[in-house]
């Protein structure tokens, strides 16, 4: 394959890749036009679905403390806190009230 622009000088890299890229998303037609997408790059959509899912409710449990990566389980209005910054929280939710 050459490119325009580049003098004429070939590119073995750049056609496996096109190739790699047209069958795992779907544009080669294989055994029909849709067969080709679900098989290949559509099929990705459902697990990147689930993984999405997983980090959002994630993001909604873990502690409220900066930089903590512990699952909140105490709240404390309204806001989970982990057992490390429990004791923390406890005190500010008192001290609010």
């Amino acid at each position: 394959m050459r490119l325009p622009g580049r003098g004429g000088e070939a590119v073995s890299w750049l056609e496996p890749l096109l190739h790699w890229l047209a069958v795992h998303t779907g544009t080669v037609n294989e055994a029909g036009p849709y067969y080709g997408f679900w098989s290949g790059f559509g099929s990705d959509l459902g697990e990147v679905t689930l993984i999405a899912a997983v980090l959002g409710g994630y993001k909604k449990h873990n502690c409220h403390q900066r930089h903590c990566w512990r699952i909140g389980r105490h709240l404390v209005d309204g806001t989970p806190w982990c057992d490390k910054h429990h004791q923390a929280a406890r005190q500010a939710g008192i001290e609010g009230k």
